[in-house]
Parts: C-alpha cells; sequence; structure tokens
C-alpha cells in the first residue's frame, strides 16, 4: 500500500483553515477588550465634550465624521478614546 506524501501547498492550506479562524476569534476579542477597558460615555457626555447638540451629533455620524455608538442594551455609548481621536483629527 503506497504512502501519500503531502504537498507543501496542501500542508499551507491545511495550517491556514486553522489559522484563519484563530486570527478572528483574536480579532474579536481584540475588539471587546478594547470596550471592556475603554471609558464609555453617554450621548450626553459626547455632546458636552464636542459642544454640540444632539441632533448634530447624528448628523455627524450619518455623514461619516463621528464613530458609530456602540449599543449596550437599548443605549448608545462611545468609547471615549474614539471621542477624543475624533477631537484631535479636526
Amino acid at each position: 500500500m503506497p504512502i501519500e506524501i503531502a504537498t507543501k501547498e496542501d500542508i499551507k492550506e491545511t495550517v491556514m483553515g486553522v489559522v484563519q479562524p484563530l486570527l478572528q476569534k483574536i480579532e474579536e476579542l481584540n475588539k471587546k477588550l478594547e470596550y471592556a477597558t475603554d471609558e464609555m460615555l453617554k450621548e450626553d457626555e459626547v455632546c458636552k465634550i464636542l459642544k454640540i447638540e444632539r441632533t448634530t451629533l447624528y448628523r455627524r455620524i450619518k455623514a461619516g465624521e463621528i464613530p458609530k455608538p456602540k449599543k449596550i442594551g437599548i443605549q448608545n455609548r462611545w468609547p471615549k478614546s474614539k471621542i477624543l481621536n475624533y477631537i484631535h483629527s479636526e
């Protein structure tokens, strides 16, 4: 009975099939960690920091200028670091 030897491409494909899902999971966990370690701001806190009205906040979100909020339950929260980055990028 002949023994089949895997080609370099077969090994690479097998390894990537295992590694790729692990890399995706690491990325997901890093995103969750970011929210877990960053202070989360309420809508009124974001408006106060940016010195804008609520309608302006949502207009800028729609325009892609301000990052979208993270839903926590039914409430919107913004990572403080994202709002500070927005301020420094203006």
